[in-house]
This record gives C-alpha cells, sequence and structure tokens, in this order.
C-alpha cells in the first residue's frame, strides 16, 4: 500500500503547486493528474470487484458489434462504447481505464479550481484519493459520471441552468444513475437557494420523498426497470433472492462526524451559515442513499454522487478569514488524520489487495 501513499503524497504536492499558477491547465497541474491516472491503469485485468466484468464488456465494445446491440444485451452506456474503440487503437484496457482515471480526476479538479479561493485546492484531492480513488478503479462509469455531475453543479452556483443539465446529459451518456442523482442535486439547490416564500414546506416534501424511497424502493425499482435503468431494478431482484444486504457503519459514522464539524464550523463563523441548509439536505440524502443498501449492497453506489460534495465542504473548514495565523494548518492537519484514517481502516485494514494494481506485485 505504500505506493498508493506514494503517489497520493507527490499528486497531492504537485496539485498545491499547480493551484499558486495562474492558469489551470499548468505543469504542475498536468503531471498531478497523470500520475494517479497512470497508477488506475497499470491495474490488473483479475483484480476488483468490477474490474474483469468491465474487461468482458471492453472486449465487446471494440469487437465488431454494434452499439444498440451491446446496450440491449449488456446495458451498455455509448460512452463506455465509444471510449473502448478509442483505447483499441492505444494500448488497449489499460487506455480504457486510463482515460476513466483522467475524465474523474479531471472534472473534480476543474470544480476545486472554480472555488479555489474559499478552499483548499490540494485538500479536495486528497480526500478524493482516500475516499473515493479506491472505489473509482472499480467503479469507473460511475465515478466518471459523478465527477462530471459534481462540475455541472458548479453552473448551479452561477445560476447557469441550462449547462447545468448539459451535464447531466453528458454525465447520463457516462452512467444512466447521473439522471437520477442530478434529480437530487437540482432539488437540494432548488429548495436552498430558490424557493423562498414555501421553503419550509419544500424541505418537508424532499423529506418525505427521501423516506419513500427508502420504504418502497422494490415498488420503485420495478418502475425504474421499465423506464430503462434495468440495472436498478435487477440489483433489488437480486435483494429478493438472496438478501445481500450491506450497511456501512463505517461510512455512516463518519458521515455523522463530518456534520458535525460543519455544525461547529457554521455556529462558531468559520464558514458562511448559506452552507448550512444544502449541506444538511446532502447528508441526510447520502446516508438515506446508504441505507439503500439493506435492499442490495450494490445501491449504496448511488450514495457516491452525495459523498463527492463532502471533498468540497469539508475543506471550506480549513480556509477562513474567521482562523489566526496558526488555527488554519491546525484545522487541516485534522481533516489530512481524519481522511488518511479512513483510508486505512476501509482499504488496508478491512480491505484486501484488490485495490493493488496487479502488474507491480
Amino acid at each position: 500500500m505504500s505506493l498508493y501513499l506514494i503517489i497520493f503524497g507527490i499528486s497531492t504536492f504537485l496539485f498545491w503547486i499547480g493551484s499558486k499558477q495562474k492558469s489551470k491547465w499548468n505543469l504542475f497541474a498536468l503531471l498531478a493528474i497523470i500520475l494517479p491516472c497512470y497508477l488506475a491503469a497499470q491495474r490488473g485485468i483479475g483484480i476488483g470487484t468490477d474490474t474483469e466484468t468491465y474487461y468482458n464488456l471492453y472486449e465487446q465494445c471494440s469487437g465488431p458489434y454494434e452499439w444498440e446491440y451491446l446496450s440491449l444485451r449488456f446495458n451498455v452506456e455509448p460512452s463506455y462504447f465509444l471510449i473502448s474503440k478509442l483505447s483499441s487503437y492505444i494500448t488497449g484496457f489499460s487506455s480504457l481505464s486510463f482515460i476513466y482515471q483522467v475524465i474523474t480526476i479531471g472534472f473534480i479538479y476543474l470544480s476545486a479550481w472554480e472555488f479555489r479561493k474559499y478552499i483548499n485546492l490540494w485538500l479536495v484531492i486528497l480526500m478524493y484519493f482516500c475516499f473515493m480513488y479506491s472505489a473509482s478503479l472499480n467503479i469507473v462509469r460511475q465515478c466518471a459520471a459523478v465527477s462530471i455531475l459534481l462540475y455541472g453543479s458548479t453552473f448551479l452556483v452561477k445560476s447557469k441552468i441550462k449547462l447545468f443539465w448539459l451535464f447531466v446529459l453528458t454525465g447520463t451518456f457516462v452512467h444512466t444513475s447521473c439522471a437520477i442523482a442530478s434529480c437530487f442535486i437540482y432539488a437540494i439547490y432548488y429548495i436552498s437557494f430558490r424557493l423562498v416564500r414555501f421553503k419550509q414546506i419544500g424541505i418537508g416534501l424532499y423529506l418525505i420523498g427521501l423516506g419513500i424511497l427508502l420504504i418502497g424502493f422494490l415498488k420503485l425499482a420495478s418502475l425504474l426497470g421499465f423506464l430503462g435503468f434495468g440495472r436498478m431494478a435487477i440489483y433489488a431482484d437480486v435483494y429478493a433472492v438472496s438478501r445481500s444486504s450491506y450497511v456501512s457503519v463505517t461510512e455512516i459514522t463518519y458521515r455523522f462526524f463530518f456534520a458535525v464539524m460543519i455544525w461547529i464550523g457554521c455556529n462558531y463563523g468559520i464558514i458562511s451559515n448559506r452552507i448550512k441548509l444544502p449541506y444538511y439536505l446532502l447528508f441526510i440524502t447520502e446516508v438515506s442513499l446508504m441505507m439503500l443498501g439493506m435492499y442490495n449492497g450494490y445501491l449504496v453506489r448511488l450514495a457516491a454522487y452525495m459523498t463527492v460534495y463532502q471533498l468540497f465542504l469539508i475543506p471550506m473548514l480549513c480556509k477562513s478569514p474567521k482562523y489566526a495565523k496558526s488555527s488554519a494548518p491546525i484545522a487541516s492537519a485534522i481533516i489530512v488524520i481524519t481522511a488518511l484514517a479512513y483510508w486505512w481502516w476501509t482499504i488496508v485494514h478491512n480491505g484486501t489487495h484488490e485495490v493493488i494494481p496487479y502488474y507491480f506485485n
């Protein structure tokens, strides 16, 4: 696992230097992106939960089949088909892994650059490495869609709604779950920043909707299957047969810990109170989606669309004009230790060899 820590450290340091440059596409930032992407590309075919499945899909997509046939048989989005075709002309499956990681880290970096006045960009990236990088080696399509939706949501802050939906459409071509997640994100944005007269009613209706989602998901999954989101229906059906449920106590505990940190930050004026409502709606949504694991362990993956916002909101605690000169580094150190502790506990202690690149063994 030391290889990961070395790459994480070098890349984070390069992002720190790159964030001080005038242009976002500077040499340091590009090198910082390439390193973890190259690491992802070196992953063996037989390692990880989904890698072998993705390789089989890659072989089908890079073959003589048309996308329409693959879409009906394997539920393949058009982006995976196109990237597989492109990768087959470069180095094969390793190029596909590299490209998807470039998309994921690239859009997270672009999102962080937009808000670099309020957050430490390098800390956002480090939190990505600790909380999402390992997952991105498995669920490559969804993590790419997560980062695309994240970047699209930066346009909501600028009230450029059409651009937001354009990126939602782009993300849906990468992974269909993006369409579902975008509804949550837009609802949270609308309730928090656009709804004025009936805000309390809006919050209440949103929470009721989450409750219905949790209680009646099996029926909702059947509807999703009818509308073309077949994977969700499949996962729910698997639960009905095998009861393969999974809810992570560690993940939920960390989310409550972060919620307490944000509460302290808002109440002591470290960060703006405007963050409080959207954050807590994101927090409740994330935990609710994690609880979908009681139907099937795969369904907790939907929570990744909310988790990515933690990468931005938590680092805001470390860059505030309210701090004394020595307080900001201490706050950053606490976040770094917390993130690394999570990575060690979930990946090193409780994890397996599945995240170690095969070709380096």
